[in-house]
């Protein structure tokens, strides 16, 4: 009994050494929050008062729910978590002066709070070709 217990906790550690991820690995800033307009937020986003590529973007991706045309998504693509973090830093500064962040929704109502956001590594990835029909 105590082989198999050891077996189970060699493996337990194998998979969390499995799960590390290196800090190099690729990160993401995902960020979302109530917006005015789109029109107003994205030539806001357009004028980029923090300066996205000098900060290290090095792709980003903007979605809006369906259901919901005054709410954004935007998840921005670092080589490190630590280039995501400086970033952040650097955006909550634009977020906390309304002439930079015009979009950004800023009342007290219901679904205007302060911008969520989270750094996040990437662990697994895949892709699909479509089926042809």
């Amino acid at each position: 009994m105590r082989t198999n217990n050891r077996v189970s906790s060699s493996s337990s550690n194998a998979a969390k050494r499995r799960l590390k991820v290196d800090a190099s690995s690729p990160t993401a800033l995902k960020l979302e929050h109530a917006i005015v307009d789109f029109e107003t937020w994205r030539s806001a986003f357009e004028r980029d008062p923090v300066g996205r590529e000098r900060l290290g973007v090095r792709r980003y991706r903007i979605c809006r729910p369906i259901d919901d045309p005054r709410y954004v998504l935007v998840d921005l693509d670092f080589d490190s978590a630590a280039e995501a973090q400086t970033f952040l830093t650097a955006l909550e500064q634009v977020w906390s002066r309304a002439e930079l962040s015009p979009g950004l929704a800023r009342s007290a109502a219901p679904g205007t709070a302060k911008p969520r956001t989270r750094i996040v590594e990437e662990v697994d990835a895949r892709s699909y070709q479509s089926k042809s029909v």
